[in-house]
């Protein structure tokens, strides 16, 4: 009954996936706030109608896709967490967050190059299509900082900085560590862009990592055998990466005065203004289970001089405590670290490395668990471990054999065989 299902129920996720990670991709378009948006109430019904589409593939993708109980209890628990936070913020556009983490059940054992391809391709001609548009005049080309950033057709340049990062990091997923030159030039020019006209300092510095990162595994690493405590503690950075990340980030925002020293760094710019507007939603409104609703000014679409009171909350982890509360922030550490668990455990080091990147950018970057931009959440659902893929007889030599799963960067040996 499990293989009968498995095709129906891909098509199924390829086909949800497509509509909410292209329809989200489009609103944080400018093309969708002049031209598209005139359609609201066409796509709000379509939405809704595939977000209860989506909850049926979940439930028949847990009972047949996920052996025994155990694996079981991870899959439900994100459905029961998401559904009674539905039920809980009465808000339509809060469905977007449901439908992440129903994406994530569905993702279960699907082919992670159809994914990644669809996200890249498809990423990449709306950034185009938005980019071409304002060079014809179509749509604006919002510009901050007396126009030395450049959204280029996004409603705001750091958005238009984590797509291009984000879809960078889908490409370093599918090549897993196996680059091409034109891979490193692109890279290259994704920086140049960034540097050029984005001028996201922190996205900039995630990009430089990813790259250096890359050329790392793909030519030094493959020649050196790693200490095994090396290995440990590299493990160990990775897999707490995301507490790392959001106890900093809580600490500088809770303990954030005029006169802390972040606040005497110059290069940091706008990013000192995140932990003090963390401070003052923290100073103003209480953290709840289910989150609390707090108004914002800023999210983009309007010109610097034409921003008035502007509040938002950018960084990941304060805001998914304040804004969509404890619920759903516990909910979304516990997957982006069993995801990182699941890959030290497996030594897939390479996909380590790309996550810690985004757990980095998160900490500034408000888009942990966006499908238009959340895209690392969806790998550790894909990615399989040893225990899916080698007979019980054959564990103890696991190890010595070549990996027949996705394959891996490990500290003994370069990168594997394809699947």
């Amino acid at each position: 009954m499990k293989k009968a299902m498995e095709k129906p129920l891909a098509v199924a996720f390829y086909a949800l996936f497509a509509f909410f990670f292209n329809y989200h991709f489009m609103v944080s378009s400018m093309l969708y706030r002049l031209h598209f948006n005139v359609h609201y109430e066409l796509f709000a019904k379509i939405y809704d109608n595939l977000y209860y589409v989506l909850i049926g593939v979940a439930v028949i993708s847990i009972l047949f896709l996920y052996d025994g109980i155990r694996n079981k209890l991870l899959p439900i628990g994100i459905l029961a967490v998401a559904l009674l936070y539905n039920h809980f913020r009465d808000v339509t556009s809060i469905k977007a967050i449901a439908v992440f983490f129903l994406l994530l059940i569905c993702a279960k054992g699907k082919n992670i190059k159809i994914w990644g391809w669809m996200s890249f391709i498809c990423g990449w001609i709306w950034l185009l299509a938005s980019f071409i548009g304002t060079r014809i005049g179509y749509i604006p080309d919002l510009t901050y900082d007396n126009g030395a950033r450049h959204s280029f057709g996004i409603i705001y340049p750091t958005d238009l900085g984590c797509h291009i990062l984000t879809l960078t990091m889908v490409l370093c997923v599918i090549r897993n560590g196996k680059f091409k030159i034109y891979d490193y030039a692109y890279m290259m020019l994704a920086m140049a862009v960034n540097i050029l006209f984005i001028k996201a300092k922190v996205g900039f510095g995630c990009q430089f990592l990813l790259f250096a990162g890359s050329f790392y595994f793909q030519y030094i690493h493959p020649k050196k055998r790693l200490n095994q405590g090396v290995v440990q503690a590299y493990n160990m950075v990775c897999v707490l990466g995301f507490t790392f990340f959001a106890i900093l980030t809580f600490a500088l925002t809770l303990t954030y005065t005029p006169d802390s020293i972040i606040n005497r760094i110059g290069f940091l710019g706008s990013i000192k203004s995140r932990f003090r507007l963390g401070r003052e939603a923290f100073n103003n409104y209480p953290v709840t289970l289910w989150g609390t609703y707090i108004p914002e000014q800023g999210a983009g679409a309007k010109l610097e001089n034409e921003i008035t009171n502007y509040f938002f909350l950018d960084i990941s982890y304060v805001r998914l405590l304040m804004l969509n509360g404890i619920s759903i922030f516990g909910l979304a550490m516990i997957v982006y670290t069993k995801a990182q668990y699941h890959f030290a455990k497996n030594r897939y080091y390479y996909l380590m490395w790309i996550l810690v990147i985004f757990a980095l950018d998160c900490a500034v970057e408000h888009h942990m668990i966006e499908v238009g931009y959340g895209l690392m959440g969806f790998i550790m659902f894909m990615v399989k471990g040893e225990t899916e893929t080698v007979p019980a007889t054959a564990k103890e030599s696991v190890k010595t054999k070549e990996r027949k799963a996705f394959p891996s960067i490990s500290s003994e040996s370069s990168v594997v065989s394809q699947e």
